[in-house]
């Protein structure tokens, strides 16, 4: 359903706004497409958020209570929170160069989980799993 992907990634679902991010990690950018249940065509492909506008790649997503996308930047040692007009908002600064996806708990929506990788070892929590509360990543 997706054609001329490099490293497909980051697959987020909005169905407020009836509409399904992805990511390419080969190009950088984030992409938006119409969600339509019915289709078994080829998705539209939209830049929602350029490569430029964040360090690193995009990595695993989450979505918001607020339909905010925050998306893990492979490389960028953070997490770019990026409402759902594509306009970055805010930045959560990570402690590793290579975090790789981000989910909120299911008890509580306050609290966001990090995956990182291994991938270099100059950072000690490189491979470990970080939690952060909402006070530290924006409204």
């Amino acid at each position: 359903m997706l054609d001329h992907m490099g490293i497909p990634n980051t697959f987020a679902w909005d169905e407020t706004r009836n509409r399904m991010y992805f990511g390419d990690s080969l190009d950088g950018n984030i992409y938006v497409s119409s969600i339509d249940s019915e289709s078994t065509s080829t998705l539209d492909k939209t830049i929602f958020f350029h490569y430029s506008q964040a360090p690193g790649v995009p990595d695993g997503s989450a979505i918001d209570d607020q339909g905010r996308l925050f998306n893990a930047r492979w490389g960028g040692s953070m997490i770019a929170v990026i409402n759902h007009d594509g306009v970055l908002e805010t930045t959560i600064d990570v402690p590793v160069e290579f975090p790789t996806s981000c989910i909120f708990s299911p008890m509580n929506c306050h609290e966001l989980f990090v995956t990182t990788a291994k991938h270099s070892s100059k950072h000690v929590l490189s491979g470990a799993v970080l939690r952060f509360f909402r006070a530290n990543f924006g409204r």
